[in-house]
């Protein structure tokens, strides 16, 4: 018998290999699939829906694909387009998402239909970074539900030096100072009279809500969401054709279908019509540089009350259906990160030009913006109020704006606000 010599045969080298490549390839996975709560992603791509309604979703793809190639090379990221996901407004989340950005004001309802996957506060890098009372708005049931990314209240400009506009303080004010019924052309006169875009019926029955809370003092995640027409509140009603009266109804039911604008009122207003403008901050992107230079902004009064309206916000969530929940966080990480914001929202360089003045939802954050742009310094200030509360609805919301949001335009439009218009 031969002795041994110590050399095993073919198939031990091959099975004994095989264990050694076995072990390497465990020891480089990602650590992101240890830390994830399911299984490691068969594909190397992560579906994102971004919130289109911004003046450039460009610059964000662009700002958030060059800092995830930079950390995660080996995972490229697929963006849905509008059709598939526009916010949320008509849409839900499809499973094909891993991540989307929402308004805040489904988040109850997509919470209660299962469509996102609950954060940790740990899993939230740099949580203390974050604007306290965002963070508080994006939770329910005492679980974060997002991680936020851009705000603003409604606002309305002014140009510098008018004393008056500065002083308001309540619906009343602003009502004394630009008085009503002063025009009925579409686009208001040189400097003369608001300019609003109240076009769409969904934003008037939100609106409604806000002047609601404010006039009563009572802000809710959950408002009370009247389905009968004798049941709106008729003071809420009153003061946005209040509103409705400082603008004409051409003006405000104006709607530019090609292309579409909606930030044509602010275009209107760079160009000298009207003496205020309604929207929301980001309307400054679209102003002139002169313009921009020469504009002020106040939170924009929806009731004697005057207090600052809630702010429309924008988070990211995770998707409860996602494979990859781990990488998944990555990303809403990094979209809400400093830089990442930074290059989302900011111009280039010091100049006034080519921001897109959305208000984002880190201080870190503003420090940056407010050295290119002394508007971020006025954001700051705003989003620091004491009163600064997110704009939330119950899990009712889409039933009840599809079924009420026609009554309550109508309500506010039905007749002309002004005696002069007949409304066409």
């Amino acid at each position: 018998m031969k002795k041994k010599t110590g050399v095993p045969n073919s198939f031990g080298v091959r099975f004994l290999n095989l264990i050694l490549i076995l072990g390497l390839i465990l020891i480089g996975i990602d650590q992101s699939c240890a830390d994830g709560d399911t299984a490691c992603p068969e594909s190397n791509t992560i579906r994102v829906g971004l919130y289109h309604w911004a003046p450039n979703v460009e610059q964000f793809k662009f700002a958030i694909r060059n800092a995830w190639n930079e950390k995660h090379p080996d995972v490229s990221l697929e963006f849905a387009g509008f059709d598939e996901w526009d916010g949320g407004y008509m849409s839900d989340p499809t499973d094909n998402l891993d991540v989307f950005a929402f308004d805040t004001i489904f988040l109850s309802l997509f919470m209660k239909q299962g469509y996102l996957n609950p954060i940790k506060d740990s899993e939230v890098e740099g949580l203390s970074d974050f604007l306290p009372f965002l963070i508080d708005g994006s939770k329910a049931d005492g679980k974060l539900w997002g991680i936020p990314q851009v705000t603003s209240p409604h606002v309305f400009f002014y140009r510098k030096g008018d004393t008056e506009l500065e002083q308001v303080s309540s619906l009343s004010d602003m009502v004394k100072f630009l008085g009503t019924c002063s025009y009925i052309e579409e686009k208001p006169p040189e400097n003369k009279g608001l300019g609003i875009a109240l076009y769409d019926d969904s934003l008037i029955a939100i609106l409604y809500i806000e002047a609601l809370q404010d006039i009563h003092g009572v802000y809710t995640t959950e408002p009370s969401l009247p389905f009968e027409a004798a049941k709106l509140d008729n003071q809420a009603i009153t003061d946005l054709r209040r509103i409705a009266s400082m603008s004409s109804m051409k003006n405000a039911r104006y709607y530019q279908k090609e292309p579409y604008n909606e930030y044509v009122q602010a275009r209107w207003f760079s160009d000298g019509h009207g003496r205020a403008t309604f929207g929301f901050t980001d309307s400054l992107s679209v102003m002139s540089r002169e313009t921009v230079r020469n504009v002020r902004f106040k939170p924009m009064p929806l009731s004697d009350r005057g207090k600052i309206p809630p702010y429309w916000t924008v988070i990211i969530g995770i998707n409860s259906k996602t494979e990859i929940r781990a990488m998944a966080i990555k990303l809403a990480n990094l979209i809400a990160s400093p830089d990442v914001l930074v290059k989302s929202i900011g111009g280039t360089g010091r100049s006034e030009h080519g921001h897109q003045y959305l208000m984002p939802s880190r201080p870190s954050a503003f420090e940056k913006l407010i050295s290119m742009s002394s508007h971020y310094e006025a954001m700051y200030q705003l989003a620091k109020d004491a009163d600064s509360k997110v704009l939330r609805f119950g899990p009712n919301v889409k039933k009840w704006l599809g079924q009420m949001k026609g009554t309550i335009t109508q309500r506010v439009f039905g007749e002309p606000v002004c005696p002069d218009e007949n409304g066409e």
